[in-house]
């Protein structure tokens, strides 16, 4: 019996191999592709919805919330809020690769919504998610999801408004960590 296990464990080891070496190429429009590390959209079986996009979403919010508290318990309860503290805070806070992280889905997030706002029945579907998110304590996740819907309805492609977003978010962080207390003015 070991014999077997043996030749079996060492047949499924050259065929390991192969895949430990080199990434295994998937048929896209018929053709071998090996990816370029980016991930395609998955839809559920079930109802066509868009998993990868929502996922991404809740990843958005879960962490802007992380770094919305971390933020402010770095300047603390009863501070006063100031460009320049809330600066200081956020460079205590040490967390550059999450703040790019953040950029980067709200442009994911946002260049998903551009292309689906306009799919049949997302906005009713969306509507029916109402309910269930609320449920599930995504509430607010999914007023963002509508009210971003709506927004993205109304403009003709949101590649322009979300490469403004990503450029100026990334030059605040920038500005921040590189020092800057007054890379915007104070809030009236």
């Amino acid at each position: 019996m070991s014999n077997t296990l043996d030749k079996t464990i060492a047949r499924a080891e050259g065929f390991l191999k192969r895949f430990r070496e080199r990434p295994v190429a998937h048929l896209i429009d018929g053709k071998p592709d090996a990816g370029n590390g980016t991930t395609f959209e998955t839809h559920s079986p079930i109802d066509n919805t868009v998993i990868a996009t929502v996922a991404r979403a809740v990843e958005l919010n879960a962490l802007s919330h992380e770094l919305d508290r971390a933020l402010v318990a770095r300047l603390g309860e009863d501070a006063s809020l100031s460009v320049a503290s809330y600066c200081a805070a956020y460079r205590a806070c040490d967390n550059r690769s999450k703040r790019e992280r953040q950029i980067a889905l709200i442009v994911e997030v946002g260049a998903a919504l551009d292309r689906y706002v306009h799919m049949p029945l997302l906005r009713s579907a969306l509507a029916a998610m109402r309910r269930p998110a609320r449920i599930a304590g995504v509430g607010a996740l999914q007023e963002f999801l509508e009210r971003g819907l709506l927004s993205f309805r109304g403009m003709n492609g949101a590649g322009e408004f979300l490469a403004i977003i990503k450029t100026r978010e990334t030059a605040v962080m920038q500005a921040i960590l590189a020092g800057d207390d007054a890379p915007f003015a104070e809030p009236a």
